[in-house]
């Protein structure tokens, strides 16, 4: 997420991350949700970075989502949620598991009841998060328009405060090259007049 300042002293957050959209994180292997959307721990865990450091993460803790973190057995990492409830349903397609079905971890699973988690824990999800983006968008649309009208009009008022009219300007050009060309003309019908009176004397 990331800050836009829309107007003098208003600034908005724009956009989503891949934990709103996603809806958290899981552990891969029992599907225990481990931070939710706002990446704030549901549980306690201690997790490791690719450095192999440890970082111990009580229930409340914010997830730091500048790394990667792994489980602490550093076999299965973190699933964002909306991928393991899809991978849970691809898997129990392919095993064919039509009733319910005894997992490792002691948890059941079948193709209906992963079917069902979708439905309710992904699609719903996404279309909420959806609209929560299309709401956002909007708003910074409809500010644009708004910014657009204020430099249109603080164009309009500059123009009368410190502009020129060019049509008028262009007027007055005009007339003053006439008077130049009446004088110049007149200029020269004098010095005809002097040259012949000259001529005259002479």
């Amino acid at each position: 997420k990331f800050k836009q300042i829309i107007d003098k002293g208003v600034v908005k957050q724009q956009g989503l991350t891949g934990l709103n959209i996603f809806d958290g994180l899981v552990k891969a292997d029992d599907g225990t949700q481990v931070f939710d959307s706002n990446g704030v721990a549901q549980v306690a865990i201690t997790l490791y970075d690719q450095s192999g450091n440890s970082k111990d993460f009580s229930a409340g803790d914010k997830f730091d989502a500048l790394h990667t973190y792994e489980n602490a057995d550093k076999t299965k990492g973190l699933n964002l949620k909306v991928f393991y409830e899809l991978n849970q349903a691809i898997e129990a397609v392919d095993n064919n598991e039509i009733s319910d079905t005894l997992q490792p971890d002691g948890t059941t699973r079948s193709i209906g009841s992963t079917l069902e988690r979708v439905d309710n824990e992904v699609f719903d999800v996404l279309n909420i998060e959806h609209t929560k983006l299309g709401t956002s968008n909007s708003i910074f649309e409809r500010i644009a328009e708004q910014n657009e009208h204020k430099i249109f009009n603080l164009k309009i008022l500059n123009e009368q405060k410190f502009g020129v009219n060019i049509a008028e300007e262009t007027i007055k050009m005009q007339q003053l090259q006439l008077m130049f060309s009446a004088m110049f003309s007149t200029l020269k019908q004098v010095n005809s007049i002097e040259q012949t009176l000259m001529d005259s004397i002479i």
